[in-house]
């Protein structure tokens, strides 16, 4: 079934998905030189979309625009359902990038700029519930972090400035009574 269902996701995305765009479907053909993607015995760069049904792995598929990673790289789990959705901006992570549970429910949300993190970056029990809620600046770690329960209490608080921690991390139970404060790093 798991076959099935995985043959017509990479039918579906065939037709409906790429027009004109170039598809490739077998990675022996791409090489990278000098961090540059390539399909062997070709001079210009690669742009276009590259899908890898390999059996063994997950269903892939990612976008690349003069030989760099450009805009959506999509990664499947075996029963169909989106695994990850990452965007790219000429080789660089770059905007939100998703992380998905099999059942189908938000796992990770990370905002990038330019290959490093920069804003909200929320991580979710299997339940739905937040797990950690950060923020980033210039790829730190930056303001206040949360971190709750799997049932949506808080758990912990730290607040961070430019990666560095700022004020002890402070502990609660379940009830919301504070438990224990850890020292601030020196």
């Amino acid at each position: 079934m798991n076959k099935i269902v995985l043959i017509l996701v990479i039918f579906f995305l065939t037709l409906t998905s790429y027009g004109k765009e170039r598809v490739e479907y077998d990675i022996k053909k791409l090489e990278k030189r000098d961090k540059i993607v390539y399909i062997i015995g070709e001079d210009e760069p690669y742009t276009g979309i590259f899908i890898n049904k390999n059996y063994a792995g997950p269903l892939t598929e990612t976008k690349y625009k003069n030989g760099l990673l450009h805009g959506e790289t999509k990664e499947y789990h075996d029963n169909g359902r989106l695994a990850k959705l990452d965007m790219y901006k000429e080789g660089h992570l770059h905007g939100e990038i998703k992380k998905y549970y099999k059942n189908g429910r938000l796992e990770e949300l990370i905002t990038y700029k330019d290959g490093k993190r920069e804003g909200a970056m929320k991580c979710y029990y299997t339940n739905g519930a937040l797990k950690i809620d950060s923020l980033y600046k210039n790829g730190r770690v930056d303001g206040l972090q949360k971190i709750y329960y799997k049932t949506g209490e808080l758990w912990s608080e730290t607040k961070y400035k430019n990666g560095e921690l700022i004020v002890e991390t402070r502990w609660y139970n379940k009830d919301g009574t504070q438990i224990g404060v850890s020292t601030k790093k020196k």
